[in-house]
């Protein structure tokens, strides 16, 4: 069965963070984020929110939220961002991080969560007051998952032959000692390295411009 992101805009107690002020808009291609703000463009919508659906739910798990507090938690992210991108269509990410901004909404979501769970801040167990505090083991978390998540994601999107894709994930991902890796794939150190340095040359301009909204 397809799904598809909530279509009903929910008025929540609390607004995240806003966005810094808008940069300049590229004029060469379209973001992801830009074409999602056309009006009825549904299929770029759906892209958005597959490309980042289960990772917020993930994340919601692993700050104490049960699968289904997590999913509601995830809908209610993105009606956020739905209701950010109406407001504010040219809403750009050529000065600020689009990772920074989306995490900053989770994290908002999960604060409200708990609130509305336990009523008052004061009211939270050490164990969220010490990930959601003035410490930011959140923000850590998420910047980790995020990179993870960014680079999995631009895995899919060079190109690049599917062994030495396998061969990256393993050395970079996986952290297999290149010893295994060698073997593994029947190639020399010196192929291993160069594989190595072959792959992250073409993911760095992908990972930079999917954390810019691009895809």
């Amino acid at each position: 069965m397809h799904e598809s992101p909530p279509e009903n805009m929910a008025e929540f107690s609390e607004a995240p963070p806003s966005p810094s002020p808008k940069g300049k808009r590229r004029a060469t291609r379209k973001t992801l984020i830009q074409r999602v703000q056309q009006e009825g463009d549904k299929a770029s919508w759906d892209d958005f929110y597959h490309s980042y659906k289960g990772f917020i739910i993930a994340i919601s798990m692993k700050a104490g939220l049960n699968a289904h507090d997590a999913e509601d938690l995830m809908s209610r992210v993105f009606e956020e961002v739905h209701r950010k991108f109406c407001v504010d269509p040219d809403l750009s990410f050529d000065q600020q991080s689009f990772g920074g901004w989306l995490g900053n909404l989770v994290k908002w979501r999960i604060k409200d969560f708990y609130r509305k769970k336990q009523n008052t801040a004061e009211a939270m167990n050490d164990d969220i007051l010490e990930l959601l505090g003035s410490e930011k083991p959140f923000d850590k978390i998420w910047k980790a998952e995020w990179k993870k998540k960014l680079v999995e994601m631009a895995l899919t999107r060079v190109n690049e032959s599917p062994r030495n894709l396998l061969v990256f994930v393993d050395l970079a991902i996986k952290e297999v000692a290149v010893s295994t890796v060698c073997k593994r794939y029947d190639i020399s150190r010196s192929n291993v390295d160069t594989i190595k340095s072959r792959v992250l040359k073409k993911l760095e301009p992908v990972i930079l411009k999917l954390n810019k909204g691009v895809l």
